[in-house]
């Protein structure tokens, strides 16, 4: 605890509270953290799970960067994908699937709406 303490620039008191806020937002998504004495800590969870996670918390706290990533995509002045977890080759091929399909509609999705629908498609996407 105090390797990830010292990592992240806190005490391991404060690593300890962050550890358990981080499990109990995660347990709602079938994901635990088990903690080994002395040799560290793992996630518990299945491979779509825990994308599940990380797709649901940069929903949460980073949808803003998401949608100028997405923008940056779009005009083609995106550098490089967004955390590593999205390659930009796909979603280019995301967006053209939305487009495809909402054209032939008199439908538009909001904002937050398709952030969801983006990061579902990718996450089946990735995991095959």
């Amino acid at each position: 605890m105090s390797n990830l303490a010292s990592e992240i620039g806190v005490s391991t008191q404060t690593a300890s509270t962050y550890l358990e806020s981080l499990s109990d937002w995660l347990q709602p998504l079938n994901v635990t953290i088990e903690r080994y004495r002395g040799s560290g800590i793992q996630l518990r969870a299945t491979e779509r799970n825990k994308r599940q996670a990380l797709a649901s918390y940069l929903l949460q706290y980073f949808d803003e960067q998401l949608i100028d990533a997405l923008f940056e995509i779009e005009r083609d002045t995106a550098t490089a994908d967004w955390f590593d977890y999205l390659p930009i080759a796909l979603i280019k091929e995301i967006n053209t699937i939305e487009r495809s399909y909402l054209q032939s509609s008199h439908y538009e999705m909001a904002v937050n709406s398709y952030l969801r629908f983006f990061n579902s498609i990718s996450d089946c996407a990735t995991t095959q």
